[in-house]
């Protein structure tokens, strides 16, 4: 499915810390070849490439947990392949005309290199920072952006060292929150879609 970072290649502190610049070096390595297995189970370009950056969305929403490579790899495959089987079951059920007719809704593939879709991705996570309220904001921006360690932040920000770390959490849930409550609007936006399709 990819050719997954090892040895030194690999950031797996740094990606355990939500730092950014690890976050792009695992996407760079990863991302060609979860896109692959994606568009080898949904032959929809647009469809496949929503799913893959959903799944590196929530990877990194999950960074504490999936350090490693294998943990890595095992979050994309099993996240890409339930994805791409949920909307199976969904598009099942319509005619060929219909499926048509709904997939003229979705944008064409720009086909970007993957350093500039890396890119992309880092410019998504740190809008959801500057949606968080000012203090979880500049933590996450300090911490995730800049990979500072929690002292230094800290003493940036004239907090506890405590205090940052409460700040993370805050950030890291109202991120999660954002993040999910995003998707049920855009399942939703597509079931209405899979409606006007079925009309």
């Amino acid at each position: 499915m990819n050719q997954p970072l090892t040895g030194q290649e690999f950031p797996t502190g740094d990606f355990s810390k939500g730092y950014l610049a690890a976050f792009e070096k695992v996407y760079t390595a990863y991302h060609p070849g979860v896109l692959r297995f994606a568009r080898e189970l949904v032959q929809e370009p647009t469809v496949s490439a929503t799913i893959v950056t959903d799944s590196f969305l929530k990877l990194w929403i999950q960074h504490a947990d999936t350090g490693s490579p294998d943990n890595i790899a095992a979050f994309l495959h099993i996240g890409v392949q339930r994805s791409c089987f949920s909307y199976l079951r969904q598009v099942e059920q319509l005619t060929p005309a219909q499926l048509k007719k709904m997939s003229s809704y979705a944008e064409t593939a720009t086909g970007l290199p993957v350093e500039k879709t890396a890119a992309a991705m880092r410019a998504i996570i740190t809008g959801w920072f500057s949606q968080l309220p000012s203090r979880a904001a500049e933590t996450a921006r300090l911490a995730y952006e800049e990979g500072l360690d929690d002292a230094p932040v800290a003493e940036r920000l004239a907090m506890t060292v405590d205090q940052v770390k409460d700040q993370k959490v805050k950030a890291m849930l109202l991120i999660k929150e954002q993040w999910f409550g995003k998707t049920e609007k855009e399942l939703a936006a597509f079931r209405s879609r899979l409606q006007k399709a079925r009309e």
